[in-house]
């Protein structure tokens, strides 16, 4: 159970809304059940730090596949980052520009999906909370 909660809390540092198909808990569940996270991870996780073991990276590139944030050929997919965006800061004007300018800087920093989707998920999360610090 601890674990469950943990993990939503993860989702949370990037993916804010769940209207737009399979919510985060769904999807952080599924991809618990795939890999085995060590509980060092978990907490990792819990403040906001990146995993260190592959089973963790691999998890998070699970979860952000689908919640459609890595497409299947391996895009940081900042369309999705943005409908999410729109849905959360809908009545604030200055976060959600701000927001935009955050997805927008990792997209052009990110490449595409190389040899390994794990190492790439955590790139992605470090681009948005290193973004997430210098824009606001």
């Amino acid at each position: 159970m601890k674990s469950r909660i943990f993990l939503l809390v993860f989702v949370g540092i990037f993916v804010n809304n769940e209207a737009f198909g399979l919510s985060k808990e769904m999807a952080a569940l599924q991809c618990k059940s795939k890999f085995r996270v060590p509980y060092s991870d978990i907490e990792k996780i819990k403040n906001r730090l990146m995993p260190e073991t592959k089973e963790g990276k691999c998890m998070m590139a699970c979860i952000l596949k689908k919640l459609k944030v890595i497409s299947k050929d391996g895009k940081f997919q900042v369309n999705t980052v943005k409908g999410w965006i729109a849905n959360k800061y809908k009545d604030d004007t200055k976060k959600l520009n701000r927001a935009y300018a955050k997805a927008d800087a990792c997209a052009e920093e990110l490449p595409t999906l190389g040899e390994n989707e794990c190492e790439y998920a955590v790139k992605i999360l470090e681009c948005s909370m290193r973004k997430k610090k210098v824009i606001h």
